[in-house]
């Protein structure tokens, strides 16, 4: 029982802990650049009615949302500092309390705005800030004892010394490692270093306060600043718990020890770059490499139990195996052909199969481009789909981001991966397995409001294709094709019979992870592979200055979608599952091979979202680890090295790229290029037709090319073309506009 309390007691302090940071994060945030002055109480209540009065009216969206989401930390970590054992309604006082003390913190922020010259304060963020606060109490409330449990499993970790013991030499390595880091980061290694007299002269001009840069640059710009100096720190105090430093005090003490280290280092750094003209000192990234050492540090033993596959003090009524396990590995063994593969499809169901069938074949005698080959291919892969009923889900995901040969053929909107997917549906519905599993009243509400969403999505995309047009060369191929939203409904009927193909291989007991697995891995090769010849066509692997993006082999990458990177970053993290647990050491080594392939093709698309997105997997996954590994009792090496050695090079293939100029290029224009694309909203949404069909159903699926193209504003409607033909010839008419983005 004792241990019990002084646990909750330890986890009660790091969330005051935590809260007075944010507190003071708060509190210098909204008062920065701290320039006061002297204001007569009449002028300080004067403007308080105009004020009040005009809180309704439109504000932006961005100041609303952000006054509300950094006071949702701060009424959190107050609610959990203030929880008290017992029944459910016994913290709502202490929840009230902390609400109560963060409306009055930030009246206390906007009352001191006034004596300010650049704030100005307002009714409408004290309401945001409110609004913000209760939100975080009643996720205190909500997760209090999930929080709770992270926290004392963080706790526990560091209680655990480090796996080996560091010798002289390696702590000397390891240190050498980090120095060289930070000098990279700095920009230490440079030709061009300032004398004495420039430097003093630099020295007269520095900012003091902390994040002072921060507030007048580009929020993307100071955002990617504070995650590299962040990330540039993190590795010296993961290092300073592997080296088992400081690992006989309590946590407070080497917090604060941790903390100092890295203020002072990067003190050290920031003082020296006075004399690199091409940096300047930022006091703030004294505060961000303290902030992130200690983050590092805590979660080191952490990473390293996960890595490690060891898990302490595991409570002993909880089973070794998950329920999960031992189901996959009593599974019945999956049966190649034979009548009880396809024992299951009904005569709906056959009939759907022999449509598919004469589709697939209709789509063979019309295609421009070796169509015998074509049909070859696809009796060779029916062929396997009978003697290998789960084969298509190796096949589909791999073919998905290489089989696309619309420059070649024309076809855009039906094409030759269209065959195979109708081949799969044609063999694998009328060999359908399994039996449908019985649905249960809120399965049953979740299959109407999907029926319904499907039903929305057919209506709107047939509207969007009226009046229908002749199928010719231009309804397949034209981006203003009036069947660009019959596509999109194609695709999502294909994708509901995959996806009922699946459950009903689920249902028979097929083992069809480990399938499905290796076609995403085989994918992910498949498309980084292309990503990787192109940038030896056009630009190089390692020049990460040249203005060149990636476009693998997706057509509609020209027309400046984005399927390669949402094909990549939806396979990484499948790569990086069976890079940490692949049965064999093959099949690790080629998750490993994927998730690096796949890093570099992310970076090289130099997409600012892709790249924020794989940050936030990286996050997710390592996560999922930690747990995974919690939930083992298995003591036995899960890879370690290998890992160690894959995040490695993952930082090596992503921090080049980040770092290098076109990307830093583009991330400083971000806030440039988000109001290009507002403008590019408004425009959109002006051009609807105000009547209630509209309002109720929008104007088809599909029809923005082509709504745009015509009513879009004059200086920026994209240019047409269209095949045409007069006396017997055929030829390609293109009219002038804005470009069609064929330069993506």
């Amino acid at each position: 029982m004792n241990a019990k309390h002084s646990d909750s007691h330890m986890r009660q302090d790091i969330y005051r802990w935590m809260g007075l940071l944010w507190l003071l994060f708060l509190v210098y945030g909204s008062l920065l650049p701290m320039d006061f002055r002297l204001v007569s109480l009449a002028d300080v209540f004067a403007p308080i009615p105009a004020d009040v009065h005009s809180v309704l009216q439109r504000r932006s969206i961005t100041d609303w949302f952000t006054n509300i989401v950094i006071f949702v930390p701060l009424g959190c970590l107050w609610g959990l500092a203030r929880q008290r054992t017992g029944g459910p309604y016994t913290n709502v006082p202490g929840l009230i309390a902390a609400w109560v003390a963060c409306v009055m913190l930030s009246l206390g922020i906007e009352a001191a705005q006034f004596f300010t010259v650049t704030r100005t304060p307002s009714t409408s963020d004290l309401l945001a800030n409110a609004f913000g606060a209760a939100v975080g109490a009643i996720l205190a409330l909500a997760w209090s004892q999930g929080l709770d449990r992270l926290v004392s499993t963080l706790l526990r970790a560091n209680q655990t010394p480090p796996p080996v013991r560091a010798t002289p030499l390696a702590t000397a390595m390891t240190l050498a490692g980090c120095a060289l880091l930070l000098a990279v980061w700095a920009g230490v290694f440079t030709s061009t270093w300032s004398d004495a007299g420039l430097a003093w002269n630099r020295l007269q001009s520095v900012q003091a306060l902390p994040f002072l840069r921060h507030q007048a640059a580009d929020i993307f710009l100071a955002a990617a600043s504070t995650a590299l100096a962040a990330l540039a720190f993190a590795p010296l105090g993961a290092s300073a718990w592997f080296l088992g430093l400081w690992s006989n005090r309590r946590w407070r003490g080497r917090a604060g020890r941790v903390a100092l280290v890295g203020a002072a280092t990067a003190f050290s750094l920031e003082a020296l770059k006075i004399f690199l003209p091409a940096k300047t000192p930022d006091a703030g990234n004294v505060v961000i490499a303290a902030l992130a050492m200690i983050c590092a540090y805590g979660l080191a033993p952490l990473v390293s139990q996960a890595l490690s596959g060891a898990w302490p003090h595991r409570p002993s009524g909880e089973p070794s195996n998950p329920t999960g396990s031992i189901r996959e590995r009593h599974r019945p063994p999956e049966t190649g052909g034979g009548a009880g593969a396809g024992a299951g499809g009904t005569m709906m169901v056959k009939f759907l199969a022999c449509l598919c069938a004469v589709a697939a074949a209709a789509l063979v005698s019309h295609y421009p481009l070796a169509p015998l080959a074509l049909g070859a291919a696809l009796l060779c892969y029916a062929g396997l789909l009978i003697r290998f009923p789960t084969i298509w889900l190796l096949l589909i995901p791999a073919l998905l981001p290489v089989l696309d040969l619309a420059p070649w053929t024309g076809w855009h909107f039906i094409d030759e991966f269209d065959a195979f997917v109708l081949v799969t549906l044609a063999v694998g519905l009328w060999r359908l397995p399994g039996k449908p599993s019985h649905t249960g009243s809120s399965s049953m509400i979740a299959w109407l409001a999907l029926a319904g969403f499907c039903a929305s999505f057919l209506f709107s995309a047939v509207y969007g294709a009226m009046p229908f047009a002749q199928p010719d060369a231009n309804a397949l191929g034209n981006p203003y094709s009036p069947y660009s939203g019959l596509s999109m409904a194609k695709a999502m009927v294909l994708a509901g019979g995959l996806a009922l193909m699946l459950g009903r291989h689920n249902a028979a007991g097929h083992g069809w992870k480990p399938m499905l697995a290796a076609g995403m891995v085989a994918g992910l090769v498949g498309a980084s592979g292309s990503v990787v010849v192109e940038r030896l066509a056009y630009a190089s692997l390692a020049d990460f200055a040249a203005p060149y993006r990636a476009v693998g082999l997706f057509s509609t990458m020209q027309t400046g979608g984005a399927h390669l990177d949402a094909y990549l970053l939806f396979a990484l993290p499948v790569a990086a599952v069976v890079g940490l647990q692949g049965r064999r050491r093959w099949q690790r080594v080629l998750g490993v091979v994927a998730l690096v392939l796949g890093t570099y093709a992310v970076t090289v698309t130099f997409s600012r979202a892709s790249i924020a997105a794989l940050g936030l997997e990286a996050l997710v996954l390592a996560a999922s680890a930690a747990w995974f590994a919690s939930r083992r009792t298995s003591t036995g090496s899960t890879g370690q090295a290998l890992t160690l050695a894959s995040l490695a090079l993952l930082v090596a293939v992503v921090a080049p790229g980040v770092l290098g100029t076109f990307m830093q290029n583009r991330i400083a224009t971000t806030g440039a290029d988000m109001q290009t694309r507002t403008s590019h909203w408004r425009d959109s949404y002006a051009m609807m037709t105000d009547d209630l069909h509209t309002t109720l159903f929008g104007m088809g699926v599909g029809s923005f090319p082509r709504t745009y193209q015509m009513l879009g504003p004059e200086s920026l409607r994209p240019a047409a073309h269209q095949f045409t033909t007069e006396n017997g010839n055929t030829f390609l008419r293109i009219g002038n506009g804005a470009t069609l983005y064929v330069e993506q």
